[in-house]
């Protein structure tokens, strides 16, 4: 609509159309209980197509779908988590836009639901600058490592590098 009224100073009756091509990646900071914390970059969509029964209509190409990037996504990037992350409380701070007054919004997050009950609400859409904090729990939490386990978070294979009076010394899977 904004496009519309500046071009219509210059243009007679224009004709607007405005296609998304790509979606720039995402920026997120992630401290504290995980294995590779720091600044990690994620594509800021990934295009799915699904099949569809029209062929004509969306010309054998089936119908583009975008998954947003998650909290998932966030914590499988940096490498998962460990024995002392707390998953019922993790923090969230998001910049808040300019239009409802700036400044940030905090937010915690029982990811701990997503374990146990495949629970969507839990699991946000993260956005560009956002800062995740996994703060550590009071005792270690070794169910949290299974179930992590099982629903991929944490990597298949670790490395370690093993040094010091040993038959075999380097990195190990």
């Amino acid at each position: 609509t904004l496009l519309h009224k500046k071009y219509s100073e210059f243009v007679k009756d224009p004709k607007i159309e405005i296609n998304v091509i790509n979606f720039r990646p995402i920026k997120v900071f992630i401290k504290g209980e995980v294995n590779n914390p720091g600044l990690h970059m994620l594509p800021g969509a990934l295009q799915t197509t699904i099949a569809t029964s029209k062929v004509n209509e969306y010309n054998s190409k089936g119908v583009n779908s975008y998954y947003y990037p998650t909290l998932f996504d966030v914590l499988s990037k940096a490498g998962g988590i460990n024995i002392f992350s707390d998953l019922t409380d993790i923090e969230i701070i998001r910049k808040d836009n300019l239009s409802n007054g700036g400044g940030s919004i905090k937010t915690s997050i029982n990811f701990l639901k997503v374990l146990d009950f495949g629970d969507p609400s839990s699991n946000i859409r993260m956005f560009d600058g956002d800062i995740v904090n996994v703060k550590r729990a009071k005792e270690a939490a070794t169910s949290q490592i299974l179930k992590a386990a099982q629903i991929n978070i944490n990597p298949k294979f670790i490395n370690v590098l093993v040094t010091g009076r040993v038959e075999n010394p380097g990195n190990i899977t």
